[in-house]
């Protein structure tokens, strides 16, 4: 196929949106910003070979098995490479593994469910190998399900002829099992079908697709840098249908990037040395009934009689003396640094109270949108934002929540804006920082690097000093994790030099 744009041709936004979202409501991909242009220059290529407006050319895809392989190739992101991020390997091997020995389970059911051409679900095999061999040959066995929508991936998984770029320094602690598999030639690698034939390898769009005879069947799965493309209400459905799954007490992996994004009632956050996954709840946790707000007790009322005010103002002031909106500002002093401190209290001790001060009621409203979001329950978390946000001045708290309520819903532009309005608050307020730098990764790689530069300072100044009043705000994370992470991007960022 002829990819490249005829001399003069344009294809105009409104076309290129028909695209877009046409390629969304198939795959639940929505594009990032940094592939559009490789994107347009696909199109115009294929309409100009193909002499097709935007809508011929749509219903022409739909038919066309090559012409879908070749669309969704275009906008699928294929970067991968073995064992890629190590540590989730690392924490495979040297404590689920032996774990589920321990249980007397031998026999593993693995899904890597956005496998690209491969790589990931062959580390997998080959370790599994690997630590067979180690105990004689006896031991650990699993079959391992790799899929993923993009056929043209899933054909170089089959062939398994793999460039040196396959090969990365993140992942070379466990590169040597792969070596009794490997052939090398003069521009390539190729593996040897015994560790590939093991692996079901199928095409499933995890967004259309009937998932219902996997159900319950796995007991790890990797999904891996996918869920970051997909807009807020279409992730919602992805996880949904991935969880339901998982085993009890399973295990899901996502990147690191995607984990503060994440939340499920359904999956449990694990650490492990400083590594995050979720565990799949099992059936004794789900009957106990742990109060679904662990955090606070606060429940969103509807509006008192000034249209204005949450019903746990309400409780601190006395109902004559509830005032309008406009009027809590001047009349009720604000303190943003008692609400980071009543929440921070608050969330390490349920009895904590400080009925007497209005910040103490705003931090529990705080509180309680950051269990909104934590359930998924985003609309329900803008609408308290809505109702609260008028009492206060500008603050960092407020901006944050507002941007993260973008990032999740997928709007990295909004959410940018916020993350700065939130520092022009407080410069201080590294989380808005590390977010802020997070949007900025893909169109300002410099920029980006300077901010997770930044934000490391400000996070080891926070440690040192042994604060914990953005606590809340972390999502059941600590200050190392997000430190951790400003250091891995800013490697990657200086690593990098694709841009000008």
């Amino acid at each position: 196929m002829n990819d490249s744009p005829s001399a003069g041709f344009s294809i105009s936004e409104g076309a290129f949106q028909k695209a877009l979202r046409a390629v969304e409501i198939e795959s639940g991909i929505r594009l990032p910003d940094s592939n559009r242009r490789t994107l347009i220059s696909f199109l115009a290529g294929r309409l100009t070979a193909l002499d097709m407006d935007m809508e011929r050319y749509l219903r022409h895809v739909w038919r066309n098995r090559a012409e879908y392989a070749a669309l969704i190739d275009a906008v699928t992101i294929n970067e991968t490479y073995f064992f890629r991020e190590e540590k989730h390997f690392r924490i495979l091997k040297n404590h689920l593994l032996p774990q589920w020995d321990r249980k007397g389970i031998q026999y593993f059911h693995f899904w890597s469910a956005a496998c690209s051409s491969g790589e990931e679900a062959i580390s997998l095999n080959a370790m599994i190998h690997g630590m067979r061999k180690e105990k004689g040959g006896r031991g650990i066995r699993a079959s391992i399900l790799a899929s993923d929508i993009n056929p043209h991936s899933l054909a170089l998984f089959t062939r398994g002829i793999y460039t040196r770029n396959a090969f990365r320094k993140d992942g070379s602690a466990f590169n040597g099992l792969l070596e009794p598999y490997l052939r090398r030639e003069t521009h390539s690698v190729i593996i040897d079908d015994s560790l590939r034939k093991e692996i079901d390898i199928q095409k499933i769009n995890l967004f259309r697709d009937d998932l219902s005879e996997l159900k319950e069947r796995f007991h790890l799965i990797f999904l891996r840098n996918t869920l970051i493309y997909m807009s807020l209400e279409i992730r919602g459905e992805i996880l949904d249908r991935v969880v339901k799954t998982l085993r009890p007490d399973g295990y899901l992996f996502l990147s690191a990037s995607e984990i503060p994004l994440i939340s499920h009632p359904l999956l449990e956050l694990e650490q492990v040395q400083n590594t995050y996954f979720f565990r799949k709840k099992n059936p004794e946790e789900l009957r106990q009934g742990v109060n679904p707000n662990p955090i606070c007790e606060v429940v969103p009322s509807d509006l008192g009689e000034t249209g204005a005010i949450p019903l746990s103002i309400e409780r601190v002031l006395p109902k004559k003396e509830i005032p309008f909106a406009g009027e809590v500002r001047g009349k009720y002093p604000i303190d943003t640094e008692k609400i980071l401190f009543y929440a921070s209290q608050r969330l390490n001790n349920r009895l904590f109270t400080a009925q007497q001060d209005i910040n103490f009621s705003f931090a529990l409203q705080f509180l309680h949108i950051i269990w909104l979001i934590r359930e998924n329950r985003y609309a329900d978390g803008r609408d308290l934002m809505e109702l609260i946000d008028p009492l206060l001045p500008k603050n960092e708290i407020s901006c944050y929540l507002w941007g993260y309520l973008e990032l999740v819903r997928g709007n990295p532009q909004k959410a940018g804006f916020r993350f700065s309005e939130a520092l022009q608050c407080n410069s201080g307020c590294w989380p808005a920082r590390f977010y802020r730098a997070n949007t900025l990764r893909d169109e300002y790689p410099r920029i980006a690097e300077r901010e997770y530069e930044t934000c490391g300072r400000d996070i080891c100044s926070y440690i040192d000093q042994n604060q914990y009043y953005y606590q809340f705000l972390l999502e059941g994370f600590n200050a190392k994790y997000f430190l951790d992470m400003c250091r891995e991007w800013q490697k990657r960022l200086k690593e990098d030099r694709r841009w000008p």
